[in-house]
């Protein structure tokens, strides 16, 4: 029987994955068991103590099955990018309590990697479910743990406010080891038909599988939703397309309108919290319209702007963002800057970190990378500081050009777009962006970039 909710014949497949050449593998719910009953059968003879998996996050069902086995015997799961470093690696494992065997799963592959310590600490509160790797801006990975341990009835709960329904065939977009489209992709597994998966992610493969009618429901980064715009405007989307999911970052405001405009605001869906699972908000596109910009309300938590001293602020008034833990009570933040309008809906601002002083003006990175993402000469951005004599601080642009664009024409649309201060003082053309694969950007490796100009 499959570890979901719902009753499945043995050749109805469970996981397919997408190639980029068109072809795909799947995985019937018959093999999707009896990979989940070796994990645990392997996991079983290796019992007898606190142990910790990591999952080699490979786009593969025996990556799912491994989760999903390690999830039933209450053993917590993090999944981990493959291309991490060996330092990096390191750094994950030393970040796990040592009171923890720590099993490293990589395919059918189980290996110990840390032997507990009798006298180490363990984790505190319990055992979560899962942890998760966050590394922001910075790259470095960072173990996560949620503030609490989300139920199944919990997760289902907050997928049916998605539009997720079990009956539908779901597409993830990203990487198995990001820990949106992880989280997702195991809570939906538990419960849904049947799920695709990327082997690499393609703005054609996405849009092939909607135009087709074969995803009915996707969870993507808003960077994947600019990133396959395009490509999804090139056809009208079938019915059965019930809901494009998108969370991870910012969305530009023109990329949201025009899959709005395409397939309908009802299904356009989007949800803001972080790893530490502190809170969520939702909003969707119907209620966006009348919120242009927001990521929406909190779904069972409560958002507050808060000022320097943590005290709340009044509508209209930018801060740290702050909900309310589900664990602990607690106003908690994971460090964005935002405000809330009078019928308390978030929108987010650029994080006080990433703010260029441009002689006495405010100037936010993000807010450039937003209208100049939405500019027909350029497939992607970044906006760095760069030493002024006279200001202090300039913005300058990293661009990865669509065809044979020139700095100047990319600048003129600049400056009928964005405020003097915020107009690139210089173009640096580059071949791709320092992005993860699930489309965040290495800020801390954008100064080192060296670009060409035209």
């Amino acid at each position: 029987m499959a570890p979901g909710v719902i009753s499945h014949s043995a050749d109805e497949l469970a996981i397919e994955v997408l190639r980029p050449d068109g072809s795909s593998v799947g995985t019937t719910w018959g093999e999707f068991d009896e990979a989940v009953l070796f994990f645990e059968e392997q996991f079983r003879d290796r019992a007898g103590g606190e142990s910790v998996h990591l999952l080699t996050g490979c786009q593969d069902s025996f990556t799912v099955a491994a989760a999903i086995a390690s999830i039933n015997l209450s053993i917590p799961v993090l999944p981990v990018d493959p291309a991490l470093a060996d330092s990096e690696f390191q750094r994950v494992v030393s970040q796990l309590p040592t009171s923890s065997d720590v099993f490293l799963i990589d395919g059918t592959s189980i290996t110990r990697i840390q032997e507990r310590s009798r006298n180490g600490g363990g984790f505190s509160g319990g055992l979560p479910q899962y942890l998760t790797l966050s590394g922001g801006s910075t790259g470095l990975p960072r173990l996560v743990m949620p503030a609490h341990r989300a139920t199944r009835d919990d997760s289902r709960l907050f997928l049916r406010q998605l539009d997720w329904l079990p009956e539908l065939r779901q597409l993830i977009v990203g990487p198995v080891w990001h820990a949106a489209a992880f989280s997702t992709l195991v809570n939906t597994v538990l419960q849904s038909r049947s799920t695709l998966i990327l082997d690499r992610f393609s703005p054609r493969l996405v849009a092939d599988a909607i135009h087709s009618g074969r995803a009915e429901w996707v969870h993507m980064a808003s960077i994947h939703l600019r990133w396959c715009a395009q490509a999804i405007a090139a056809r009208p989307v079938p019915d059965r397309l019930r809901a494009i999911v998108h969370t991870s970052g910012p969305c530009p405001v023109p990329t949201k309108r025009a899959w709005i405009d395409h397939i309908g605001a009802h299904r356009v869906l989007e949800y803001y919290g972080g790893s530490e699972a502190i809170g969520v908000t939702i909003i969707r596109g119907t209620e966006w319209e009348h919120h242009v910009g927001s990521v929406g309300r909190g779904f069972f938590t409560t958002v507050r702007i808060v000022d320097d001293d943590g005290l709340p602020t009044p509508p209209g008034t930018t801060g740290t963002v702050v909900m309310r833990s589900a664990a602990t009570g607690q106003f908690l933040s994971l460090g964005d800057f935002g405000r809330l309008d009078p019928q308390n809906y978030l929108f987010l601002e650029s994080r006080r970190a990433d703010m260029i002083l441009v002689g006495d003006a405010n100037v936010y990175p993000a807010e450039i990378e937003d209208v100049m993402s939405t500019m027909s000469g350029v497939h992607d951005v970044a906006v760095v500081a760069r030493d002024d004599t006279i200001l202090g601080s300039v913005p300058i642009a990293i661009v990865v050009p669509h065809d044979d664009v020139t700095a100047d024409e990319i600048l003129a649309a600049c400056r009928r777009e964005l405020a003097g201060e915020k107009v690139p003082r210089q173009i640096l053309f580059v071949s791709s962006l320092p992005r993860a694969e699930n489309g965040k950007l290495r800020r801390d490796l954008l100064p080192a970039i060296e670009g060409d100009q035209r």
